[in-house]
């Protein structure tokens, strides 16, 4: 089975605008069998197709392929706040965390750090917000490297927009707190390591704006 998703994501890589969602399908199928090869696939589909990552519909990409992993992965109300959160958690980050060049291609290259922005769309309505949801996993799961990678990024990201690097970690904020509340279904609680809470304040001094700065420092520290 994983042979024969790697020999159709290879006959498909390179016809991306007209396969898109055969790739996407790909990509989160992968996951099943190989989550290293899985996060292979949707860097390369970063890396390879630059006009979409400088397009300001690029980060629908990000959004699309998160969003799957949830329909994927949750297939019984995947639109709640505990199964969005548990799918990215469990589905996504524990690869990602070990991919540092998709993590500096999707939140340092990709429009909007990955945001699917609708005109109307509130932002507090953060169950929406997938690349916020997997921020917050990737604070969760990974290392201080990791995190550090993660904020240089969003700092470097020259397609941020719409939306000010602040606002993103205050959304992931927010997942924090959700899912450190809530256990999963093995009856597992997460919880920030106080060496990756280091390394993330530590990191804030990348925000250039001082106002944003200083909320999501005070956001952090009542982890």
């Amino acid at each position: 089975m994983l042979q024969s998703l790697s020999d159709a994501f290879e006959i498909l890589k390179d016809s991306w605008e007209s396969k898109k969602e055969a790739i996407i399908n790909c990509i989160v199928e992968t996951e099943r069998y190989d989550g290293s090869l899985a996060m292979d696939m949707w860097f390369y589909i970063l890396q390879c197709h630059i006009p979409i990552i400088t397009q300001e519909d690029a980060n629908s990409f990000v959004d699309d392929v998160l969003e799957r992993f949830l329909k994927k992965n949750e297939e019984h109300d995947y639109s709640s706040g505990e199964n969005r959160c548990r799918a990215i958690l469990n589905h996504v980050a524990p690869h990602l965390i070990k991919n540092e060049d998709l993590i500096k291609a999707i939140y340092g290259n990709t429009y909007n750090a990955g945001y699917k922005c609708y005109p109307d769309l509130q932002w507090d309505d953060i169950l929406t917000i997938n690349s916020a949801v997997c921020v917050a996993c990737i604070l969760l799961l990974g290392n201080p490297h990791i995190v550090e990678v993660l904020i240089k990024s969003l700092a470097q990201n020259e397609f941020m927009f719409e939306i000010p690097m602040g606002h993103i970690l205050l959304r992931a904020n927010k997942h924090i707190e959700y899912i450190c509340r809530n256990e999963d279904e093995f009856g597992k609680k997460y919880a920030v390591s106080t060496e990756v809470k280091e390394a993330l304040l530590n990191s804030l001094q990348y925000i250039k704006d001082k106002e944003e700065r200083a909320e999501c420092t005070i956001a952090f520290l009542s982890m």
